[in-house]
């Protein structure tokens, strides 16, 4: 049981710390490297969707070839 009051008072402190860094730092970058901020998803210029390759129509037929 004393090791959850434990766990319990360490995860206080670390979101009162937490809060307290958002609060002081503004720099995304730095709250990054801290693992207390998250990085926005990249915005991509186009959406590129893979044509298939065009296909092939079927071979025609062989012409039979006549024995000997």
């Amino acid at each position: 049981m004393k090791r959850n009051e434990e766990l319990f008072a360490l995860y206080m402190w670390l979101q009162d710390w937490t809060d307290t860094a958002r609060a002081v730092i503004v720099r995304r970058d730095l709250l990054i490297r801290l693992g207390i901020g998250k990085r926005r998803p990249r915005r991509s210029a186009a959406v590129v969707t893979p044509v298939p390759p065009p296909v092939a129509p079927p071979a025609a037929p062989s012409a039979p070839v006549a024995p000997g």
